[in-house]
């Protein structure tokens, strides 16, 4: 529940999975291919690239549609993304940080505890033991 609140809290840009829910419900739209891969593969290292021609559009043309119909760049979403799953991981099985890392797509569990902190403030095994008490 209390990560429900945190997402109304949000300002509808960053409520990461109204974005999932609400970008991909016409699939005929570039940016929701690009998200639908990205949802399906968080683990993925991608970059605009790649997800520009999942969309089949330019880089230039993705970013600025995403950017348009999401409310965030495309690696910032990846980012916020990564960062709720990680969230709730913790949150809920309190799993090994590698285990964490390698889920989401980190190489290691030393550059995913540097940009968890970097994202949310605190070192992930500190949120990992505020939310379990």
């Amino acid at each position: 529940m209390a990560a429900s609140r945190q997402q109304r809290s949000l300002p509808p840009s960053r409520r990461l999975t109204r974005f999932g829910r609400t970008a991909t419900r016409n699939s005929s739209e570039p940016h929701a291919r690009a998200l639908r891969r990205l949802h399906n593969d968080v683990a993925h290292p991608w970059s605009v690239e790649e997800l520009a021609k999942e969309a089949g559009l330019s880089r230039s043309v993705f970013s600025e549609r995403f950017g348009q119909k999401v409310g965030v760049p495309p690696m910032q979403y990846l980012m916020d993304w990564r960062m709720a799953l990680a969230k709730a991981m913790l949150q809920r099985d309190a799993p090994p940080l590698e285990a964490v890392a390698v889920a989401i797509g980190y190489q290691s569990a030393s550059a995913f505890s540097t940009a968890f902190r970097r994202e949310v403030g605190s070192p992930p095994s500190h949120f990992a033991r505020t939310a379990a008490g």
